[in-house]
């Protein structure tokens, strides 16, 4: 996840816990299983709010893994602006959403005034995007699989009980199995990383220094 100031996390609480409550008023509640995708396409184009459980989000047009969001979270705000569909999610446990219509978004948003909370919510999201990339860019295979396991192992345990690690990695990455597995067995021999039945058990501190992460 990206480096948000205390200040900013505060904010975005907020911002998104009024923005759903207004929201969830005017939506329909569903029930959505592990694993069932989400895309956002015409017609019926909708916001979706996140209620409970967990979501991955996925670039639409390469398939790339962007970020988990946790509960409280609003995805969709997008198609307040534009038509064009950047992202779709993915449920990485059973989960309950509230699908709200964007023109009814739209209409409740401009009638209370709640331009702020669409605009913090539209940064949280560039955000995650541009530290996806940060995280992929100019890095080696070998950085990129350091990177992947010190982000791995700071997410919600709901996750890491449903996502071995090498799932993580090669989903994070789009490097093959083959490449990801030898990597950690390499990192395991020489003392860096812990793993057992596909759970991080231990990983060194110092693979956070990219320049100890050379191939």
């Amino acid at each position: 996840m990206p480096h948000f100031t205390d200040e900013f996390h505060l904010l975005y609480a907020s911002q998104v816990s009024s923005l759903i409550g207004e929201l969830s008023l005017f939506g329909v509640t569903k029930k959505i299983k592990r694993e069932e995708i989400i895309r956002f396409s015409q017609p019926g184009r909708s916001v979706v709010l996140l209620i409970s459980g967990f979501f991955s989000i996925y670039h639409m047009q390469d398939n790339l893994f962007i970020a988990y969001q946790s509960p409280q979270s609003i995805f969709g705000l997008l198609g307040l602006v534009t038509d064009v569909d950047s992202i779709y999610l993915k449920a990485e446990t059973d989960a309950e959403i509230v699908l709200v219509d964007v023109d009814v978004v739209r209409e409740k948003v401009e009638e209370k005034k709640l331009w702020k909370a669409v605009a913090i919510n539209l940064v949280h999201m560039l955000a995650l995007a541009i530290h996806r990339d940060s995280k992929t860019l100019n890095k080696t295979t070998y950085q990129r699989v350091c990177l992947s396991i010190l982000e791995y192992e700071k997410l919600p345990s709901e996750i890491k009980k449903r996502v071995v690690l090498s799932k993580y990695i090669i989903t994070r990455t789009t490097l093959s199995r083959s490449l990801v597995m030898s990597i950690l067995a390499r990192l395991a021999k020489e003392g860096r990383v812990m793993i057992k039945r596909g759970r991080l058990l231990y990983v060194d501190s110092c693979l956070a220094n990219l320049r100890e992460c050379r191939h």
